[in-house]
C-alpha cells in the first residue's frame, strides 16, 4: 500500500512538473494619444506555451483611452523569436496589435504596431 501511495505521489509530481506555467511580462512604449500628445503606455502580457511553441494569452493595456482593457492573443515562440497578434478590439478603430521580437536574456525586445506606427517595446519578465 505504501508503494502504491508513493507511485501516485510521484505520478502527480511528474504531471505537475510537465504542466505549462504561465509567463508574465510588462512593457511600456511611447506613442501619441488620439490628440497627438506623446504619452507612455504600459502593456502587460500573460501567456502559456504548448510543447510546439504555440502561445495563447491575455494582453492588457490601461492607458489606451477607449481602447483600454484586456484582449486575447495568439502567437508562436520559435527558438529565440516571439510573434503574437491580439484579437480585434470590439470598438471600431482600436485595431489589432502585432508584436515581433527576440529573446534578450529574460526579456522580449521588438516592435509592435500601436497608435498608427511601429513602436519599439521591451517586455520584461515579471
Amino acid at each position: 500500500m505504501k508503494n502504491l501511495i508513493k507511485l501516485i505521489l510521484i505520478g502527480f509530481a511528474f504531471i505537475s512538473s510537465a504542466s505549462i506555467a504561465k509567463e508574465q511580462y510588462r512593457g511600456s512604449l511611447n506613442a501619441p494619444d488620439n490628440r497627438g500628445k506623446e504619452i507612455s503606455f504600459q502593456i502587460d502580457l500573460e501567456y502559456e506555451a504548448t510543447s510546439d511553441g504555440s502561445i495563447t494569452g491575455i494582453y492588457r493595456s490601461w492607458q489606451s483611452g477607449p481602447c483600454k482593457g484586456e484582449r486575447n492573443f495568439q502567437g508562436k515562440i520559435t527558438e529565440k523569436n516571439l510573434m503574437f497578434k491580439t484579437d480585434t478590439h470590439p470598438l471600431e478603430g482600436c485595431g489589432v496589435h502585432v508584436f515581433r521580437g527576440v529573446k534578450v536574456e529574460s526579456s522580449w525586445v521588438g516592435k509592435m504596431n500601436f497608435q498608427g506606427g511601429q513602436r519599439d517595446i521591451t517586455f520584461e519578465k515579471r
